[in-house]
């Protein structure tokens, strides 16, 4: 493994268990307050991380330096379109409407497991997620 993957593998799993601290810190009640503002500002920060270390990769991603498929571009892309998702679709909202809460719920989880799939590759370990309130 080069350099410049070992790079990108520590700093994408950085990323990962920083989103794990942000989204498990934070579970979606049925009913309440939740500080989604300040979620998404969380996920936005680790998004331009995320971004960053991307672009600063100076090798492509689909193959590695042998010509294999690389392990981490599909969840990286993963972790990346989701955690896009999310920030899009929630933009503007410092609190969360009951009618979105259920899908606020799933796609934080879906999320999480994004991050878990970015951290199996990488071959460490993510915090358990605590359970949401239902």
């Amino acid at each position: 493994m080069q350099a410049a993957q070992i790079s990108l593998a520590v700093a994408v799993t950085a990323v990962a268990e920083r989103l794990a601290a942000v989204l498990g810190g934070h579970s979606v009640p049925e009913r309440g307050d939740f500080p989604l503002g300040a979620v998404l500002r969380g996920l936005a920060q680790e998004q331009s991380a995320l971004a960053a270390s991307v672009v600063d990769y100076p090798l492509a991603l689909a193959v590695d330096t042998d010509g294999h498929v690389d392990e981490l571009a599909r969840p990286l892309a993963t972790l990346a379109g989701t955690l896009a998702t999310v920030l899009v679709a929630y933009h503007g909202l410092d609190d969360v409407p009951g009618l979105l809460r259920s899908q606020l719920r799933l796609d934080l989880r879906e999320l999480h497991a994004a991050a878990v799939s970015v951290l199996a590759v990488t071959g460490l370990r993510l915090p358990t997620r605590p359970t949401d309130a239902e």
